[in-house]
């Protein structure tokens, strides 16, 4: 009992919201600083990469963007104590984007999967993870309860990184830098 009141259950904790057409979005109710989310987003781009073109496990991934944007909410800037990393500049977040093939497989569900790592506006100071399901093809309702334990396995990936070693954690901050400059060669070669 001390334990599911300490550790409680990921499943128990959050509920899907409606999907809006073929879209469904939310936010993790997961913070971190904004010097942390390099790291966080570099282990995620680990695990959406170790599902590449996968013919087995839960989904499937191809495709895999990194963006880097500004996307500072107002109540950050108005705050001069507010603004990450003591300047008032709006800094760059991850915006990891790919497609992902939803298992069973032969239920023809594919998505296209937002995670936008933004400063959140209800905690001034952390970055939170807003996520944007676009649905392509297989049926809604299918869709909708499949998503459900994908979004778990994301959930539980960023509860395995928040229990890593600084090391670790630093290393999954290079990985991302690493994988940035290899996406960004990519994007400037002429097409050919």
């Amino acid at each position: 009992m001390a334990g599911k009141i300490a550790i409680p259950d990921v499943n128990r904790s959050w509920v899907l919201p409606p999907a809006h057409g073929n879209t469904l979005e939310m936010v993790f109710p997961f913070l971190m600083t904004f010097n942390e989310h390099a790291s966080a987003g570099g282990f995620l781009y680990d695990f959406f990469e170790g599902h590449f073109d996968v013919s087995h496990g839960r989904f499937s991934t191809s495709h895999i963007e990194l963006t880097f944007a500004c996307e500072t909410p107002p109540s950050v800037v108005a705050a001069a104590d507010n603004c990450p990393q003591d300047e008032c500049e709006s800094p760059e977040c991850l915006h990891l984007k790919c497609r992902v093939w939803l298992a069973p497989f032969d239920f023809g569900i594919m998505q296209r999967v937002e995670l936008r790592f933004t400063l959140a506006q209800d905690e001034p100071g952390f970055v939170e993870i807003h996520v944007v399901l676009s649905r392509e093809s297989g049926e809604s309702n299918a869709w909708r309860r499949i998503n459900k334990g994908f979004l778990d396995s994301i959930r539980r990936q960023l509860l395995i990184w928040r229990s890593l070693d600084e090391a670790a954690k630093v290393h999954y901050e290079q990985r991302l830098a690493e994988a940035r400059a290899r996406l960004g060669r990519a994007a400037e070669r002429p097409p050919g």
